[in-house]
C-alpha cells in the first residue's frame, strides 16, 4: 500500500471541535466543556475578547437557565474566545503561560478561604479546572509546556483512610429517608461506587406509582392509565413499606 500526496485533504475543524474530538466519554465532555466554559467566559472575562455583540444579543434575550445550573456569566461566546486563547497559544506562548500562572494564582488564593465562605474552592477544584484547559491545547498542537504552572498548584487534600458504613450506619439513614432517598442510600451502599463514578442528579430521579399490584412510571405510563391527582405522594405508602420489609443483611458490601 502506498500513500498518494494527491489524496491527502486538509481537514479544517474549530478549536472547540477538536477539543470535543478528544473527549470520548460524553459525561467527561459535558464536564470539561462547563470547566471551560467558566474559566473562558467568567474568569478570563477580562482577558479575551470574545464576541461583545453574541453577549450583547444574548442578554437582551436571556432564556430561561437549566434546572439546577446557577451561572453568573454569559457564554454565547465561548467558542470564539476558545479561538482566541488558542490563537494566542500559538503567537504567543510566554502570555500564555503568564495568564495560566495568574489563574492558579488566583484559584489557589481561594483555596485558603474558610470552607464556609461562598468563594471558597477545593485544592483539588484548581488542578481539575486546567484538565480542559489542557486538552483543548494539545487537541490544537498549542506549544505550551504545563511544568511550571502546575508546579505553582496547591497541595491535594489529603483524606483519612475511613471504615465503611455499618449496617446500623445504613440502617439509621433510611430510618430518616424518603421513598427516594432509601433507593439511592441501599444503591450505593451496596454496589460501593466512587462518588464521581455517578453521572447523576436530583432531576434524574422521576417517581414510581403503585397501583393494583404494578409499579407504573411517573412520565409516559403514568399519564395514560392514572389521573395524576389521584395518586400523589400518599399513594406511595405501599411502595414505602415494602422498602421497609427490606432486610440490610441481605445487602451485600
Amino acid at each position: 500500500m502506498e500513500l498518494d500526496p494527491n489524496d491527502i485533504e486538509e481537514n479544517i475543524r474549530t478549536p472547540i471541535q477538536l477539543f470535543n474530538d478528544g473527549i470520548k466519554a460524553d459525561a467527561t465532555r459535558l464536564d470539561y466543556t462547563n470547566k471551560l466554559k467558566k474559566v473562558l467566559c467568567e474568569f478570563m472575562a477580562k482577558i479575551l475578547v470574545g464576541d461583545p455583540q453574541k453577549v450583547k444579543g444574548a442578554k437582551s434575550n436571556p432564556t430561561a437557565p437549566k434546572t439546577g445550573r446557577k451561572r453568573a456569566f454569559c457564554d454565547a461566546d465561548y467558542e470564539e474566545r476558545a479561538n482566541e486563547l488558542v490563537s494566542l497559544g500559538h503567537k504567543d506562548p510566554k502570555k500564555t503561560e503568564s495568564i495560566m500562572l495568574l489563574l492558579v494564582k488566583q484559584l489557589k488564593e481561594r483555596t485558603k478561604l474558610p470552607k464556609t465562605h461562598h468563594d471558597y474552592v477545593t485544592p483539588d477544584y484548581v488542578s481539575h479546572i486546567l484538565m480542559p484547559l489542557q486538552k483543548l491545547f494539545d487537541m490544537n498542537n498549542v506549544p505550551f509546556s504545563w511544568k511550571r504552572t502546575r508546579s505553582t498548584l496547591p497541595e491535594e487534600e489529603k483524606y483519612q483512610d475511613l471504615e465503611g458504613y455499618t449496617k446500623d450506619d445504613v440502617q439509621r439513614m433510611c430510618n430518616y429517608a424518603n421513598i427516594y432517598d432509601k433507593v439511592i442510600i441501599l444503591l450505593w451502599a451496596s454496589s460501593g461506587i466512587r462518588p464521581a463514578a455517578s453521572d447523576f442528579k436530583w432531576g434524574h430521579l422521576h417517581p414510581v406509582y403503585h397501583y393494583k399490584e404494578k409499579l407504573y412510571w411517573e412520565d409516559g405510563e403514568l399519564q395514560t392509565i392514572i389521573e395524576k391527582p389521584e395518586f400523589h405522594r400518599q399513594k406511595l405508602e405501599s411502595v414505602i413499606d415494602q422498602f421497609n420489609k427490606i432486610q440490610l443483611n441481605e445487602v451485600k458490601y
